[in-house]
């Protein structure tokens, strides 16, 4: 069996499944650094990461499937999860035939589990959009640690960046070592060394004076509103996964 070689960045990998809808032959994926373990007549192929080869195929997917299409792409990458680059390339070879009708195809177990994958990411997308909480820090920087299942601090902090343009702020994925800082003008994306570059500039542990009596008078409010007879623990329990809990500010 061939197997396509790429270097796991999301360009890497979109020209990996360039390649393998190229190929009309039983293919699969890996990651170069990866430990593989693989027969004698195993053949391997090395992708060369290409910006302008992934700009292609994305402009293709939109194109001839749908721009919903090139949305289940990125939440796809951003999954992380390795068997889906071969549900990717199934999506595709289908969509390039059917068009907007492959979201149809249930029947098809990779557009199946891409489609779910894809639903899993755009929901904990939106959950952050609402759950996500920054805290003021002494530096003046509102900043917002969270462990997101899937890595999705990228479209997030483009929603923050329209919605607090004017404020300086950062989300850290404390999981990942990925940190995105928005300083009025630009949003970077900091990962190795980068980062704790910018944890040690930007997020003393101390945090501005006022932000410990926000908190109380969000714990006030949260208090003061509740309705004790229509307590319902289980609802919370269903919108907002025990893994956001740690990095509420209000608990």
């Amino acid at each position: 069996m061939l197997t396509l070689l790429h270097d796991g960045t999301f360009t890497g990998r979109l020209c990996a499944v360039a390649r393998a809808l190229e190929l009309d032959q039983p293919i699969q994926l890996a990651v170069v650094s990866d430990e593989r373990t693989g027969s004698l007549l195993d053949v391997e192929e090395l992708v060369v990461s290409d910006e302008t080869r992934a700009g292609v195929l994305l402009a293709d997917a939109t194109r001839r499937i749908s721009g919903v299409a090139r949305r289940h792409i990125f939440h796809v990458m951003y999954a992380e999860r390795k068997a889906l680059d071969a549900f990717l390339g199934e999506y595709l070879r289908l969509g390039f035939r059917m068009g907007a009708k492959v979201d149809s195809c249930n029947t098809q177990s990779g557009v199946r589990e891409l489609l779910a994958a894809s639903q899993r990411v755009a929901a904990e997308i939106n959950r952050l959009k609402c759950l996500l909480r920054f805290s003021r820090l002494a530096s003046g920087v509102c900043w917002a640690p969270v462990a997101p299942l899937a890595n999705v601090i990228l479209p997030v902090a483009f929603h923050f960046r329209r919605r607090f343009g004017a404020e300086r702020w950062g989300i850290q994925d404390v999981q990942r070592g990925l940190a995105m800082f928005w300083d009025g003008r630009e949003l970077t994306a900091h990962a190795g060394p980068e980062y704790e570059a910018v944890l040690t500039q930007w997020c003393p542990a101390e945090l501005a004076p006022d932000e410990r009596e926000y908190r109380d008078l969000w714990r006030t409010f949260f208090r003061s509103s509740a309705i004790p007879p229509r307590c319902n623990p289980g609802l919370p329990h269903a919108n907002m996964p025990r893994y956001y809990w740690k990095y509420l500010t209000g608990l």
